[in-house]
């Protein structure tokens, strides 16, 4: 397992640099814009999708196939894409709450806590909405449903800002059960989604 993880991490070196970019530009939008804050929801959103890639360059090298010829189980295979996700998803959640904290000094920690709920909560969504079609389809027709969820999350993420502001919980404000519970029902589709996937590989003909 910790060697999928590191031919992984060896790929996004290698081909994810402009990520870093994009998710420093987006973020520095939303931290320096006072209408911004939809760009604040943007980089989790970037970086739950980097699976995708990495699954996209496995299907140009045939990883896909030639991984079956090792010793390592189809949860393991999808349990590398589901913990790339949520390292990227967490890494990304965490600068993006403690940047915005930094730069509005006074912010009540509890309003960033709950705007940091709702952040990986749409982190999470990305990967747990994508990742099963891939598995499903493969990744040139998973790529279809692939711009479908974009679509779609795009549209989830700027209702998830125009809520938040609505309930005083995304961005400054007090404290609601809003965030939580959001994130609670994110993390039962990701686990779903995980599942699903497995269930998806192993029925799959590679």
């Amino acid at each position: 397992m910790k060697g999928l993880l590191l031919k992984d991490w060896y790929m996004i070196c290698r081909h994810c640099r402009a990520y870093l970019v994009i998710l420093v530009a987006f973020l520095g939008i939303g931290l320096c814009s006072p209408e911004g804050a939809f760009f604040l929801y943007y980089p989790v959103f970037i970086a739950g999708s980097i699976p995708m890639t990495l699954l996209s360059y496995d299907n140009v090298s045939r990883w896909e196939s030639y991984s079956r010829t090792f010793p390592y189980s189809e949860g393991q295979l999808v349990a590398v894409k589901y913990l790339i996700s949520l390292f990227a998803v967490l890494a990304t959640a965490l600068v993006t709450v403690l940047a915005y904290g930094a730069i509005q000094g006074g912010t009540d920690w509890m309003a960033l806590l709950s705007m940091g709920c709702m952040v990986l909560a749409l982190g999470l969504l990305t990967p747990a909405l994508m990742l099963p079609w891939v598995f499903k389809f493969g990744a040139e027709k998973g790529r279809i449903v692939f711009y479908v969820v974009l679509v779609l999350l795009m549209l989830v993420c700027g209702v998830f800002v125009g809520f938040s502001n609505s309930m005083e919980m995304g961005l400054p404000g007090s404290f609601t059960l809003i965030g939580p519970m959001t994130l609670g029902a994110a993390i039962l589709l990701f686990a779903g989604s995980w599942a699903l996937s497995v269930s998806f590989s192993k029925k799959r003909q590679w």
